[in-house]
């Protein structure tokens, strides 16, 4: 099977930002056993509700026996972590430093807090809150910043501009000193008298958190520009840098946090505080789901049906018995009348089991109710799962998943089941913009787990035998025993735009080896639906 040139696949390894688009993704490893997809819903100007649907295609090799009796939705489910957040507003870190950029969350909590050190009562919560967004803004403006960054020095450094290197760095370290003194300004106020100690707490942990983020940030611009010897310019940048940086460390340690290395230690309480100032942050943006089984009453129907329909069978033939054979006890009676009873007791099964099964292939297997942080709902999604094989797959699907392979023994030389999630969802514009100021949508975490497909898995390594060609003396090699998973991604969005990706992870039977882009990989976009400007509105993002 002979396929033609396609369009190359948009990927970013390290999703950076959301930008303008409204449905994007992004796939990586987040694990040795884990793959993470993670999708980004936006919010569509003037429009009280927004629906989206994505569509996961995960190609298993056949051999790894995860078939649809081994490997039920139950079970995918249960290997399965997903996690709702709403999306971090976008700000520039070179904003940062300007009241109006940080007014939309610091104006609420500053008159909260003055409420509270004035004596008089406030929300506790609220404030908190608020703080916690406010470094979450923070956190995403340091990232993306630190990612622009990064890249521009990496050009400057390959074009042999060593000042255009010392400047982009210089201006880094100037904008997060500044945006560090905007936060300060604004957080420092809980630690003044009358302030609940909840709040001065939470301050704490949010300028512990922040000072750890400034500080890895200027340590990895450091070490980009540490190959960069004899270059004056780049190295007055560094020297900034490297200060800004230990003063983060000596504002720490003059707080009295713990989070610092110590040096000949094993430091395991670092990561871990690491880690808990990260989901004390980030919980701001969290959301709560309730997930309840979809079908129930429609399963009691079909129930109902082949239990009445198995009757209906019993009833007769009860009639045409005792007409022939009620005369008499005899062996021609009880046979029929217990063939009878097995008959109706296998019609009401099948019954049951067929219909059972059309309904899961038209129904959703959960529906999700996702809530804000004041109770009240923002969205719903409605999820599925089956394990099918590849001709049961969407003809488009497949021929992404085949893109690369141009040959028919390539194509059937790799057997596979194909494992399809699919997610539809459905958000309420005013009820996601009532959860905080500047909100743009939301953030959805899915973590696919390949464990169950590793246990078969065959050794990591295998020894192959070979006469060497020059000496003719008989060698062995070691070989890396890997298989390859492919996910092809259809995100669909409100106005029936769609586009199709994928990419693949490499993996052995101790882990996840890498996931990379697939060389003339299929990125396709349906536009036939939708005006051409609306196709952009459908990208592969970086955050």
């Amino acid at each position: 099977m002979a396929h033609k040139a396609k369009p190359r696949l948009i990927w970013h390894s390290e999703p950076r930002s959301l930008g303008d688009a409204l449905l994007n993704f992004r796939l990586n490893r987040h694990d040795k056993n884990q793959l993470e997809l993670k999708l980004a819903y936006g919010l569509r100007p003037h429009a009280k509700r927004q629906r989206y649907r994505v569509e996961t295609y995960v190609f298993v090799p056949r051999v790894l026996a995860l078939t649809r009796h081994s490997y039920t939705a139950s079970r995918f489910y249960a290997d399965t972590a997903t996690f709702i957040r709403m999306t971090t507003p976008k700000v520039a870190l070179s904003a940062l430093s300007s009241k109006s950029a940080v007014r939309p969350w610091a104006s609420d909590i500053k008159a909260q807090i003055d409420r509270f050190a004035a004596g008089e009562p406030g929300d506790v919560k609220a404030a908190e809150q608020g703080l916690k967004l406010l470094a979450c803004v923070f956190k995403g403006a340091v990232r993306d910043a630190h990612f622009d960054v990064q890249e521009a020095i990496k050009f400057a450094i390959a074009d042999t501009n060593p000042s255009g290197a010392s400047e982009q760095l210089t201006a880094f370290t100037v904008d997060l000193e500044s945006a560090l003194t905007r936060l300060h300004k604004v957080g420092e106020r809980a630690e003044q008298d009358g302030v609940p100690i909840a709040l001065r707490e939470g301050w704490r942990a949010i300028d512990e958190y922040v000072s750890l983020l400034a500080e890895e940030a200027l340590t990895a611009l450091v070490a980009q520009c540490a190959d960069q010897p004899g270059h004056e310019q780049i190295e007055s940048a560094t020297n900034k840098a490297r200060l800004m940086a230990v003063g983060q460390y000596r504002h720490r340690r003059k707080q009295g946090y713990q989070s610092y290395a110590n040096e000949g230690d094993r430091n395991e309480h670092l990561p871990h505080r690491w880690r808990v100032l990260k989901r004390y942050v980030s919980s701001a943006l969290y959301l709560s789901v309730r997930r309840d089984k979809t079908g129930q009453m429609a399963m009691d129907f079909i129930g109902m049906a082949a239990a009445a329909f198995a009757m209906l069978f019993a009833t007769v033939a009860l009639l045409v018995i005792q007409e022939l054979w009620a005369a008499s006890l005899s062996s021609a009676f009880l046979t029929a009348m217990v063939l009878a009873y097995v008959i109706k007791d296998r019609i009401k099964e099948l019954g049951k089991r067929r219909l059972g099964r059309r309904l899961k292939g038209i129904m959703a297997d959960h529906r999700v109710h996702i809530y804000g942080a004041d109770g009240a709902e923002v969205g719903q999604a409605e999820e599925s799962f089956q394990v099918r094989r590849p001709e049961k797959i969407p003809p488009e699907i497949l021929d992404c998943r085949c893109s690369d392979l141009d040959t028919h023994e390539a194509v059937n030389g790799r057997p596979e089941t194909v494992l399809c999630y699919d997610k539809k969802i459905v958000l309420s514009s005013d009820g996601l913009k009532a959860q905080f100021a500047g909100a743009t949508g939301l953030t959805d975490i899915i973590r696919l787990n390949l464990q169950p497909a590793m246990a078969r898995m065959d050794d990591a390594w295998e020894t192959y035998r070979y006469i060497h060609p020059r000496t003719h003396v008989m060698q062995q090699t070691q070989c890396a025993r890997v298989y390859h998973i492919n996910v092809v991604v259809r995100l669909i969005a409100q106005d029936s735009t769609s586009s199709i990706h994928r990419v693949r992870a490499v993996v052995n039977r101790k882990g996840i080896i890498r996931v990379e882009a697939v060389t003339g990989a299929l990125s396709r976009q349906d536009t036939a639906q939708a005006p051409a400007n609306e196709a952009a509105n459908i990208q592969i993002f970086d955050e």
